[in-house]
Order: C-alpha cells, then sequence, then structure tokens
C-alpha cells in the first residue's frame, strides 16, 4: 500500500503587523526592534501547534512513503500600496521573519520534495522575486528538497502542474472565489466546472485537484458527479488587515493549511487543519 501526504501552505505575508510572526523582537536596521503584538503570538501558538502537533498526527496514522510539501504564494507580506501594516518597510526583515517560521514550522517535518509557487507581485516582488530567492536559499544553504521548473530553470513556478501516483494536481496562487460566506463551496464548484470544460476543449487532461489560495479562505468545491476536477482554496496565517476592514469582509478569514493524502493512486477527502479567529470583545455601554 503506497500512500503520499501532501502539505499545502499559502499566504503566510510574513512581515505584516497582522501576520504569524516568530515570538523573539525582529532587531531594526538602526538596531531597534519590533516586538511581535498579541495577536501575531496568538498566531505564532497556532503555527507551532499546526507543525509541531496536527500535522504529525497524520503522518503517524497514515504512514506515508512520501511527504510534499507546496509553499503557494505571498511568503512574505512587502511594503505594498503605501501600508503602515509592517514591521518595516525594508522587505529584508520580512524575508527574514519568513525563514524563520520556515525554519521552525514545514523544515522540522522531513519532506522529501518541496515546490515553491509565486504569489502576488505587489507582495513578494516583481516576478515573485522574494520567493525566488528564498527557494534558491533552501536549497542552497540548507540543502532543501526544492524542485525547480523544468521549463524555466527557476525555482519557483507561476503555475504547478504536479503528478502525484497518476493524481494530477493544478497549483497557482490566484484563482476565483465568491465574497458571500454561504456562497463560497458552490462558487468553487462552478470554478471546478470551468477549469475542467477548458481542458476537455483544448483536449487536455483535466486535473484531479486545483488547489488555489489568496482569498485567505478555506473552500472546497467537492466531489461534484460526472466531473472529476475538484478545487480546493486554502486558508492563511494573517487576520485581518485595514484593506479587509476597508472592503467589509465579514467573514474573519480562515487561520490553518491543508493537508492531502493519496492512497495507492487514489486521491482521498482533504484534511484542513483550521484554527478559528475571535471577534473583537464586546463593549457595553
Amino acid at each position: 500500500m503506497s500512500t503520499t501526504l501532501i502539505a499545502a501552505v499559502s499566504d503566510i505575508h510574513a512581515g505584516g503587523t497582522t501576520a504569524v510572526c516568530t515570538p523573539e523582537p525582529i532587531t531594526l536596521d538602526e538596531g531597534g526592534a519590533y516586538i511581535p503584538n498579541k495577536p501575531q503570538k496568538w498566531l505564532w501558538k497556532q503555527w507551532q501547534k499546526a507543525w509541531r502537533e496536527m500535522y504529525p498526527a497524520l503522518v503517524d496514522d497514515y504512514r506515508p512513503d512520501k511527504q510534499i510539501l507546496v509553499v503557494n504564494g505571498d511568503l512574505i507580506d512587502g511594503w505594498h500600496h503605501q501600508s503602515a501594516q509592517q514591521v518595516s518597510i525594508l522587505e529584508g526583515l520580512h524575508f527574514r521573519i519568513a525563514h524563520r517560521l520556515l525554519e521552525r514550522g514545514p523544515m522540522k517535518n522531513d519532506f522529501d520534495e518541496v515546490h515553491f509557487v509565486r504569489g502576488t507581485e505587489s507582495h513578494v516582488g516583481k516576478h515573485g522575486g522574494h520567493e525566488e530567492g528564498m527557494a534558491r536559499a533552501l536549497k542552497k544553504q540548507h540543502d532543501y528538497p526544492v524542485i525547480g521548473d523544468p521549463e524555466t530553470g527557476q525555482m519557483t513556478s507561476w503555475w504547478r502542474r504536479l503528478m502525484i501516483d497518476d493524481v494530477l494536481f493544478d497549483i497557482r496562487h490566484h484563482g476565483r472565489a465568491g465574497q458571500r460566506t454561504h456562497t463560497k463551496d458552490s462558487y468553487l464548484r462552478l470554478y471546478a466546472h470551468d477549469i475542467w470544460e477548458a481542458h476537455v476543449r483544448s483536449g487536455d487532461r483535466p486535473p484531479d485537484l486545483c488547489i488555489r489560495a489568496h482569498h485567505h479562505r478555506y473552500g472546497d468545491s467537492g466531489r461534484i458527479h460526472d466531473m472529476p476536477t475538484r478545487v480546493v482554496s486554502l486558508p492563511c496565517w494573517q487576520l485581518l488587515t485595514a484593506w479587509t476592514h476597508r472592503i467589509a469582509i465579514e467573514d474573519l478569514g480562515q487561520i490553518g493549511m491543508c493537508v492531502f493524502v493519496i492512497r495507492d493512486g487514489r486521491l482521498l477527502e482533504p484534511h484542513p487543519i483550521l484554527f478559528k479567529a475571535a471577534r473583537p470583545k464586546i463593549v457595553r455601554a
């Protein structure tokens, strides 16, 4: 019996003041320090729990022959749109925080392959430069098993198609999603059908699983009768920002990651690892 575990994480947004951060002070350029805030400390606890308890528990349950990690974009927050919600406008500090998070999270687990997908240029630089730099640094300095793009020779891809035991994964950071809470999954079902039909019309094999991100909410199109393509949208590691307050998102977003299992060539039901953020405290008049 052959089993492969695929852990997928995205939208870490390291360097953002509402995103996960390691607990120690971050030394700034002139010698001062940024102290992680209370929400960041909560996110750090969930990050530790996900990678030290919940993911290892799945490994123990399934005893996989192979483990694969997918980092699906927006690894750092970057200085974007003149935002004031970064630890510093110096993106090198964001890179440093991201490196620490990977060292104390997924790099603690024994992955056989690691795939980096590029995120949003306003966060991770032109052509995903920061993510490309991270992938290269991990491979060269840590001998981390990063798999490059066979067509471009780069270590990251905008679009990674991955065949695992005859199960075809289609991985991109950006995808489509509905804004309304109650239509989120039904919108993904329509999106899954669009992806399937586009492949059928062009004579290509439709993917079995499409992994998308960017919208900071977990969603799953589910299994659809007579249409094999399934879409899963990944959660994030960032709480609400000024931007999400401005566009009136009522959903708090979801914190976490998702694990997929292939056993004997069959894709099993996904295992979302999710954490619930709290709404603001009620003020009594």
